[in-house]
């Protein structure tokens, strides 16, 4: 006779054989999951990613603004033109172009290039800082209290600390 034990012992062997064999079904499961996941996530912060995004492009250029006028001294060197050469090939097109017309002219001083290159991503990093924390918020259906100035003192912070560390 057969006991119910190993009926029972065989029949779950033959079923986890099945579904190491047919891991087909795990990963439709687990597809389906994830697209759940994202379907109730994404159309909830579709704006702010987008405004996330723009004001990356936005602050790469507030940065590239600070990094050349501080090598703005090199850039007219004798090895300027290697150096300017090398660094249009990384640049979006048509940047070059407005760079050298107004950022490697003789009147205009590095420094105070530097700084309005500096205050340009502090403010872009600011509102950057902002627009994640908003896209949190919005995820975790926390709707943050804070005032205008709260706001703009936390995503303050935040860049600083993003920056330095």
């Amino acid at each position: 006779m057969v006991s119910a034990a190993a009926v029972t012992g065989e029949f779950r062997a033959a079923r986890f054989g099945s579904e190491q064999y047919n891991s087909g079904m795990a990963l439709t499961a687990l597809a389906k999951k994830l697209f759940r996941t994202l379907s109730r996530v994404f159309p909830q912060c579709g704006m702010v990613s987008q405004a996330v995004a723009f004001n990356m492009f936005l602050a790469f250029f507030a940065v590239l603004l600070t990094a050349l006028s501080v090598m703005k001294s090199s850039l007219e060197g004798k090895g300027g033109q290697e150096v300017a050469m090398r660094i249009s090939a990384i640049l979006p097109p048509g940047s070059w172009q407005l760079i050298s017309a107004y950022v490697l002219r003789q009147k205009v001083n590095a420094w105070y290039l530097a700084l309005i290159g500096w205050i340009g991503t502090l403010l872009v990093g600011t509102q950057l800082m902002k627009l994640i924390i908003k896209g949190i918020e919005l995820i975790y259906g926390d709707h943050g209290t804070h005032s205008f100035l709260g706001r703009q003192i936390r995503g303050l912070l935040l860049f600083s600390l993003a920056s330095v560390a």
